[in-house]
């Protein structure tokens, strides 16, 4: 039996094999012959974006930071082979185009030139850019905090109030904002303003919503690279207020029941005078109460008291600026002695365990007044003192407490405050 042996003229004899060999061959030629002669083009590969690199870098160092635009792409004009270069084989992101920052050393804007180069490693050349350079503000950069001003302005030709009314100082919901950015703008900053506008004349209180404005010394907003740490709007509630003419007066704190029927008698100097008041409350409102009069703080000899204008919390005054408002009490019919109030007056109350209690230290001398007729009468029997221990957890040992003192007649109060020393015994 005869062995079959491969004959290369038997397969050239083959049509099939003949036919498949000559169009591999003829493949592998071209593709030779193409890469081989195949000329040089040139193409522009669009929108390749600017690396600004800031680590490790000259600026940093110094600590200088990008502000403003860092968004920067440039076409890039390269020549190759064709097939190198064609769209399919080369795009934007085998190209790195730098911006050279070794010589940015101070703050300002910078020309920073442009240098590209391949990713890729394929062999073109380079040989375009459509610019060379691009403009970079390095500065230092710095957070201030600033008061904020609130700033109404009218839209047409109108009065901001009516003629009997006026507006108050604006209140603003946020009245401080940090604010971000390069040193040399914060640096200018002279006022931060938020800036309510008003298309018609206020009636009553409202709340209007303001926008921020960061002015320089001229008052324009020359900034470019600030940033404001604000959520949110900025609300302006603008009070209107009608100023009306009210008669002085104050409270007592502390009265006995006496006085809450028979209030003391005294002189206010100013007796009446201006005072802002609400569009709400204008009608109803009958007096200005300037302040009130603790009962302990009331003497023959402590009789007078002063109320500046500038402190008054409870309504706003109108007037002279440096107006204080004084009040004399009548003492004419007075008079007051000291007591020592025996040990047996005085109690301890909200003792929330019922623990032991001593009373300790010295003796209470109480200075009482009241009409003459009914402090020459007066006994110290009629005269005590409350120690309240407010239910608080004690420990053992010596406690200070404030003694409230208090008389039977309640034509007569105490003067003064007292204290009161007490041995404790806890569980």
């Amino acid at each position: 039996m005869k062995t079959g042996r491969f004959s290369l003229n038997r397969l050239f004899n083959n049509d099939r094999f003949v036919l498949i060999f000559s169009i591999i061959t003829a493949i592998i030629v071209w593709t030779l012959v193409a890469i081989n002669v195949s000329p040089e083009t040139e193409r522009v590969v669009p929108n390749v974006k600017v690396t600004i690199e800031t680590k490790n870098s000259v600026p940093t160092q110094l600590g200088l930071k990008v502000f403003g635009e860092t968004d920067f792409y440039v076409d890039v004009t390269v020549v190759g082979k064709k097939y190198l270069v064609s769209q399919s084989a080369l795009s934007a992101e085998d190209i790195i185009v730098s911006a050279i920052t070794e010589d940015v050393t101070t703050a300002g804007i910078h020309r920073l030139d442009l240098k590209a180069t391949s990713t890729s490693g394929n062999d073109f050349e380079i040989v375009g850019l459509s610019k060379s350079t691009v403009e970079v503000y390095f500065d230092i950069e710095k957070s201030q905090e600033f008061s904020i001003t609130p700033d109404i302005v009218k839209q047409g030709d109108f009065e901001l109030t009516e003629k009997e009314f006026k507006i108050g100082t604006p209140l603003l919901s946020v009245s401080t904002i940090t604010i971000n950015g390069p040193a040399t703008e914060i640096s200018r900053i002279a006022s931060v303003i938020a800036r309510a506008t008003l298309g018609s004349t206020l009636l009553s209180t409202t709340t209007l919503v303001s926008e921020l404005h960061i002015l320089d010394e001229n008052n324009i907003e020359s900034f470019k690279y600030l940033s404001a740490n604000l959520t949110g709007d900025i609300s302006m509630t603008v009070p209107v207020y009608g100023v009306k003419t009210l008669p002085v007066e104050v409270i007592f704190k502390n009265a006995t029941s006496y006085y809450l029927s028979n209030p003391l008698k005294y002189t206010a100097t100013p007796a009446s005078d201006k005072f802002d008041v609400s569009v709400e409350e204008y009608e109803s409102i009958k007096t200005a109460i300037v302040g009130s009069i603790d009962f302990k703080d009331i003497s023959i000899d402590k009789n007078k008291f002063s109320f500046p204008a500038d402190n008054l919390t409870d309504i706003a005054y109108s007037g002279i600026n440096g107006r204080s408002f004084d009040i004399v009490i009548d003492m004419s019919n007075m008079e007051q002695r000291t007591f020592t109030l025996p040990v047996k007056n005085i109690k301890i109350i909200n003792n929330i365990n019922d623990n032991p209690v001593t009373i300790e230290g010295k003796k209470i001398f109480a200075t009482i007044v009241g009409p003459a007729e009914t402090i020459e009468l007066l006994k110290a029997d009629s005269i005590f003192a409350e120690v309240d221990l407010k239910s608080q957890e004690l420990e053992t040992g010596t406690h200070s407490f404030e003694a409230r003192v208090y008389t039977s007649n309640t034509t007569c109060w105490a003067y003064g405050r007292y204290t009161c020393e007490i041995s404790y015994t806890a569980d």
